[in-house]
C-alpha cells in the first residue's frame, strides 16, 4: 500500500501547464513520488478503474477516482485513441501497432463491447490490446539503436562501442575509455533517439528525446552529459562530478 503521510511541499501541477518541460521537472524534484506512482499509472494505461486503485494502492475510494478522472482528463486524447482502435479491433479483428505490426483479436471480432452480457474474455483481450497499443512503441528505442549501430560501424569506432542490452527506453552499450569514442556517442545516440518521423506518433509540441550518461566508477555513480557538448565540455563535466 502506498503511503502519503510523508511526502509534502509539492507544488501543484496544473493541466494547463503540463508540457514537456514540467514532465521533465517531475524527475528531479519529486523522484520518490514519481516512482510509486508508476504502478498506477501503468495500471490506468492497462484500463484500470478506480476500485483497481483503491485494492492495490490503498487510497479511499474518493481519492482513487480523482486520480481516475485527472488521468483521463490529462490523457483524453490518448484515451480516445484507444477507445477508437478497440472498437474498430471489433470489425476488422485487430490492432494495428508501432510501425504496422498487427495483433489479432479474433475475440474482440465476435463481441459487441458495452453491454451486461459482453463476455469476460473480450473485455479482457481488449485490454490487452489496448495496453499493446501504447507499450508497442517501445520498439523506437529498438529503432533508435539500429541506425546508430550501422553509424557506428561505418566509422573507426566499430569495435570501440558495443551494444550490451535494452530495456524498455533505455540502451546500455560498454565503449572504450576514449573522449573522441564518447563524444561521438553522444552526438549520434542523440540524434537516434530524436527521430520522430512516424505520423502517427508525431506532434510539434512533444518531441523525442533522450540524453546519455556515463557510470563512472561504478553503477551507482551516473553522471548525466548534456546534449551537444563538446569534448572539453565533457572531461570538465567528468572531472567535476568525480572530485568533488
Amino acid at each position: 500500500m502506498i503511503n502519503l503521510e510523508n511526502i509534502t511541499n509539492i507544488e501543484e501541477i496544473s493541466l494547463e501547464e503540463y508540457n514537456k518541460s514540467v514532465i521533465n521537472s517531475i524527475k528531479d524534484k519529486y523522484p520518490n513520488l514519481r516512482q510509486i506512482s508508476k504502478g498506477i499509472t501503468f495500471g490506468l494505461q492497462y484500463g484500470a478503474v478506480p476500485m483497481t486503485i483503491v485494492n492495490n494502492a490503498g487510497f479511499p475510494l474518493n481519492t482513487a477516482t480523482a486520480i481516475y478522472d485527472s488521468y483521463h482528463k490529462l490523457y483524453v486524447t490518448s484515451t480516445q485513441y484507444k477507445a477508437d482502435r478497440i472498437k474498430e479491433a471489433t470489425h476488422t479483428g485487430y490492432v494495428t501497432l508501432a510501425f504496422g505490426l498487427r495483433l489479432r483479436t479474433p475475440i474482440l471480432k465476435q463481441s459487441i463491447l458495452g453491454t451486461k452480457v459482453t463476455p469476460f474474455e473480450s473485455e479482457a483481450e481488449a485490454r490487452t490490446a489496448g495496453n499493446a497499443l501504447f507499450q508497442s512503441w517501445g520498439l523506437l528505442n529498438t529503432r533508435a539503436s539500429i541506425e546508430f549501430m550501422n553509424k557506428v560501424r561505418s566509422t573507426s569506432f566499430a569495435t570501440k562501442i558495443k551494444p550490451v542490452m535494452h530495456i524498455h527506453d533505455a540502451q546500455y552499450y560498454l565503449i572504450d575509455d576514449d573522449i573522441d569514442v564518447l563524444h561521438f556517442l553522444n552526438k549520434h545516440l542523440v540524434i537516434a533517439v530524436n527521430w520522430n518521423s512516424d505520423p502517427l506518433i508525431y506532434h510539434p509540441g512533444v518531441p523525442l528525446g533522450g540524453s546519455v550518461s556515463v557510470f563512472y566508477p561504478s553503477w551507482k555513480d551516473e553522471i548525466t552529459i548534456s546534449n551537444g557538448s563538446s569534448k572539453e565540455e565533457i572531461l570538465n563535466q567528468i572531472y567535476k562530478e568525480t572530485h568533488d
